[in-house]
């Protein structure tokens, strides 16, 4: 359950960041103040997701690895 909430946040989050992407492409070519707020809001929100999604992936890896290590019932060989 838990790999499929996980694997679903993660799909979802770089679909955002694909979307942030192109709407940043589109808002390149205009000008004017609200273009470019609409440019600088999504900037920060994509760095946002991508620094979360690394994170997040960082801390999934640590998770696993650790529980591969020490299996469920606490004792290690």
């Amino acid at each position: 359950m838990e790999e499929t909430l996980i694997s679903g946040i993660r799909h979802d989050t770089l679909q955002a960041i694909d979307k942030g992407e192109k709407l940043l492409r589109e808002v390149g070519a205009k000008a004017g103040k609200e273009a470019e707020r609409l440019h600088d809001a999504t900037d920060h929100l994509v760095d946002h997701l991508k620094k979360e999604l690394e994170r997040w992936e960082r801390k999934c890896k640590k998770e696993k690895a650790e529980a591969d290590v020490f299996p469920a019932g606490g004792k290690h060989l």
